[in-house]
């Protein structure tokens, strides 16, 4: 089965050797493309426009997921200034959690909207998620490289979290707490923001 997952993923923390600029990346059995659609980054801070944006505001201040019957509002995280909202429809409990759905990311910065960037990925609930950003964070070691046990999920999971460039740690997502089982997909956690201009 040929499984196509594209992600980027941002999170609070450091931000060593990053340059500056978004940039989505494709991952397909080993396969790194640049993607062609970037973050969209607004010229200037500007207040949410939509009921929808509203949400994705007040989870980013709250510093909470927020869910509603269509969509979850997840916080991950920060980086400097923004807070990253992830905004998507969960499936945890569909037969297949790991088809790629739409998902879309917002930076938000003293209540305001930053920037966003719309993708195609696996990402089953909000839980998942976070640990998909406590694996990438781990692995800012010396080794570059961690291991994230998952027993609190639907099911057990490993995550194995290791630098793929300066500052893009990819996540390999496995069945059960055995290194080398059935990887279920990869997620992409990359930390290079672009400044406001």
């Amino acid at each position: 089965m040929k499984v196509h997952l594209f992600g980027l993923l941002c999170f609070g923390g450091v931000l060593l050797g990053c340059s500056d600029g978004y940039s989505l990346v494709k991952v397909s059995r080993g396969a790194w493309l640049q993607e062609e659609q970037p973050w969209i980054i607004e010229k200037e801070l500007r207040p949410p426009r939509t009921p929808k944006e509203e949400l994705i505001v007040k989870a980013a201040e709250l510093r909470q997921t927020l869910k509603h019957p269509d969509h979850t509002y997840g916080y991950l995280g920060s980086v400097g200034g923004d807070r990253i909202v992830v905004v998507f429809e969960e499936n945890r409990f569909s037969p297949n959690q790991f088809k790629p759905k739409p998902v879309e990311r917002f930076l938000v910065n003293s209540g305001r909207i930053r920037g966003s960037l719309a993708t195609t990925e696996a990402l089953p609930d909000i839980e998942f998620e976070k640990a998909v950003y406590s694996a990438a964070r781990n692995a800012h070691n010396e080794s570059r490289f961690s291991v994230l046990l998952v027993r609190n999920w639907v099911k057990p999971l490993t995550m194995k979290a290791s630098f793929v460039g300066t500052c893009t740690i990819n996540v390999v997502v496995i069945d059960g707490f055995e290194p080398y089982g059935a990887e279920l997909c990869e997620k992409l956690v990359n930390f290079c923001f672009q400044a406001l201009e």
